[in-house]
């Protein structure tokens, strides 16, 4: 067994297996189901029928703290116990209860879950099952391991306790996640594992599971940020067999990839080429179809392989589970979409397989520092629109002190880094309320373990908040937002692949224009440009399109005719529309614009500035070297700005609606904040402070305080003094102050 479990302990273990699960509702002795399903407006977590607010405790997979049953791990699950949390997780590896011989021993697995039961009977347990094939799996079976092109495998050897995760972005062994042997072995074990729990008392308790596999469980590609995955020979035959379904002989082929020489059944995975770029941080579609056709097809296995084991575990499990995955990361993927990232969102999203996708919240000190946004990494209102929960991991750690060893008084504790604390808190868990959505606390601990959270000013505070969240989440659900920011997932496929390459599209247009539109006092949704045609755009005055550098004749149209209406606002940056997949064309951007450009070579540092009267003077610099550059060169066009000396900003209007155009993503607060309330968005606080509304709520979380003048949706002002470094929740309605 994991952990070597003395026999005394063991025998203790399966003692208490014995005892009932008892649910809290009456002392019912109930097993445990849950589902996913809209419910007033947002998507819902029933457990037994009963609607409940999806926040969860989550011990760390690290020793040290990830098992239940131990003393620090127990001390944080009493606290959150007492707390009024219901909802756990806890990680398991399949690895750590397959052998290459014999079946399953699930004694571990009952283990863990028993350790939540000991002290919350009631508790509803949910899993994260870890599908990684294990040590011995990989040494037997080398053609089915991920292989690089940059290098070959490199074998750590590793000793004592580790984390099973340790050297995911590495060239560590790790079998291809377009292995079919992998695939039909880890099903098999899964559905074994359902099976036998399913049948235990402590199965009684779990209704949900957490498919994990990939770098740090969250399904990016092996070894993403610093390799270039996959060229092993299990990607290599699920690479051909995928262009068998794409092309309709060795003769499309050809053409498609513009090589006379290869065939279906011999084409082979793109090396280092893969790196290349054509037109500045552009791959011409001409000239890098295999690479673009390699990537789709590395993501669609990724895809396809959540969606199998969500399915085998659902099928698996005798009641109605839920099943989820960490995916949908869009922010702060390191400038590594394209060869790590979650670009096929939509196979998950529209699957009857998968109930919620969930990540931790964006890293970045824009999000994460004081002061910043507080945001999730995925594009939720794309998710809610599909019916699906988005679960937030909440791992960002106070700002308190620690010792475990010795131990910290309460008082002994900086007031100031407890407010701090506080401050963050009330940010990061607002966001995915506001959001119609849920969270789990990842507690990592001092070293890995556990106890961020059990100082006893943030664990009331966190019962604050939890009984703040359930309370308003009894009503209709209602989004106040005005502002649809688009972003688009396959624009990646037909980019350079590092943000050394291509300094703008990742860290600039997706990253920093997102959280400086959450300073802009505007309440704005984030969807895919593949739900555009899915959204109730009457309720939008201004829709930005962020990184739609590609956009198909279809998009284009759809724009021109539906989104291009009722004195709409269209915001567009840098290159929209400049390649439709096929091509790269200047003419393009026209096409979806209706503003004339001019494209210019050449690659150096950038700089806009906005000039004109009554704005506020802002300077945006790009200072990595990047290209092509394109500017308007449209007479119709007023020039607001000017970048390098040619006009850069201008606004064109039209009998439907005002085009917006900038050269460079315009990353400042007090300019997006003048230019949405010029497309006529509500503006709730003027200040620069970040803004989260949503389901009755009103979080304002300042770095700098002062007096605000807040301006509510319903016509209604609030004047009140922020303290610095602060989150203040208000009711959305009435203004009265919350928390």
């Amino acid at each position: 067994m994991d952990d070597a479990l003395s026999r005394r302990s063991l025998i203790r273990s399966l003692a208490l297996a014995a005892a009932p699960r008892v649910t809290g509702h009456g002392g019912r002795v109930e097993a445990a189901s849950a589902e996913v399903k809209m419910h007033q407006a947002r998507p819902a977590l029933f457990v037994n029928g009963r609607a409940v607010y999806p926040m969860f405790y989550h011990l760390t997979d690290s020793p040290g703290g990830r098992w239940s049953w131990e003393e620090l791990p127990r001390q944080s699950l009493e606290n959150f116990a007492r707390a009024g949390f219901e909802l756990y997780y806890v990680d398991l590896w399949l690895a750590q209860m397959w052998r290459a011989e014999g079946p399953l021993d699930i004694t571990l697995a009952r283990r863990q879950v028993r350790g939540i039961l000991d002290l919350k009977p009631s508790a509803t347990v949910f899993l994260r099952v870890h599908v990684n094939a294990p040590e011995w799996w990989n040494k037997k079976h080398r053609d089915e391991l991920t292989q690089y092109a940059n290098g070959p495998l490199v074998e750590n050897q590793y000793f004592g306790l580790h984390r099973l995760l340790a050297g995911d972005l590495e060239r560590q062994p790790r079998a291809s996640l377009a292995s079919a042997r992998w695939l039909s072995d880890a099903s098999a074990r899964l559905a074994e594992f359902c099976e036998k729990l399913a049948r235990t008392p402590e199965g009684n308790a779990v209704a949900g599971m957490h498919l994990a596999c990939g770098v740090f469980h969250e399904w990016h590609y092996w070894g993403f940020i610093d390799n270039d995955p996959d060229t092993g020979l299990a990607m290599t035959r699920h690479f051909r067999s995928w262009l068998g379904t794409l092309y309709d002989d060795d003769e499309d082929l050809r053409g498609g990839w513009k090589d006379a020489l290869v065939t279906i059944p011999t084409a082979e995975v793109p090396g280092t080429e893969r790196n290349e770029a054509h037109d500045g941080i552009f791959r011409d579609p001409a000239r890098g179809a295999r690479v673009r056709d390699y990537f789709e097809c590395q993501h669609e296995a990724v895809a396809d392989a959540i969606l199998q084991f969500c399915a085998v575990a659902k099928k698996n499990w005798p009641r109605p589970l839920v099943t989820g995955a960490f995916y949908g990361y869009f922010f702060n993927l390191f400038g590594r979409a394209a060869t790590g990232g979650h670009l096929k969102p939509q196979k998950l999203l529209g699957s009857a397989a998968v109930d919620y996708l969930s990540a931790p919240q964006a890293y970045g000190s824009y999000c994460r520092e004081m002061g910043g946004s507080g945001q999730s990494r995925g594009l939720l209102e794309s998710v809610r629109l599909a019916g699906k929960l988005w679960l937030d991991e909440m791992d960002q750690k106070p700002s308190l002190r620690y010792a475990v060893s010795d131990g910290v008084r309460a008082q002994d504790e900086k007031p100031e880094a407890l407010a701090d604390s506080i401050a963050i808190l009330r940010r990061n868990l607002a966001q995915s309320y506001t959001r119609g959505m849920g969270l789990w606390f990842y507690d990592f601990g001092e070293h890995f373990t556990t106890g961020w959270w059990n100082h006893p000013a943030l664990l009331d505070e966190i019962r604050k908040l939890k009984g703040l969240f359930e309370e308003y989440s009894k009503r209709e659900f209602e989004r106040p937002a005005d502002v649809l920011l688009v972003n688009d997932t396959d624009v990646f496929y037909h980019l350079a692949l590092s943000d050394t390459q291509d300094p703008l599209t990742d860290p600039i247009a997706v990253n920093l224009f997102s959280a400086a539109l959450f300073h802009s006092g505007v309440v704005a949704d984030q969807i895919y440009l593949a739900d555009l045609e899915k959204v109730e755009l009457a309720r939008y005055r201004a829709v930005i399109f962020a990184n739609t550098w590609l956009l198909t004749a279809a998009q284009r149209s759809f724009i021109s005719e539906k989104v291009a209406r009722a004195n709409r606002h269209l915001i567009w940056c840098y290159a929209p529309g400049y390649t439709d997949g096929e091509r790269l064309d200047v003419e393009l951007i026209r096409e979806a614009t209706g503003i004339r450009m001019e494209k210019l070579d050449g690659t150096s540092a950038h700089e806009l500035a906005v000039t004109a009267t009554g704005w506020p003077e802002v300077r945006v610099r790009i200072r990595e070297p990047f290209g092509p550059l394109f500017v308007p060169d449209d007479k119709a066009a007023e020039v607001l700005g000017t970048v390098d000396g040619r006009p850069g900003f201008v606004r064109k209007r039209s009998a439907e609606s005002t085009g917006w155009f900038s050269s460079l993503p315009l990353v400042n607060e007090r300019v997006l904040t003048h230019l949405l309330g010029e497309c006529g968005a509500h503006i709730w606080d003027d200040a620069g402070d970040t803004v989260h509304c949503g389901g009755g709520i009103l979080a304002v979380h300042t770095l700098t305080g002062g007096k605000r003048k807040l301006a509510l949706r319903n016509g209604k002002s609030v004047t009140l003094t922020l303290a610095p470094r602060s989150t203040t929740l208000l009711d959305g309605e009435s203004g009265s102050v919350l928390l």
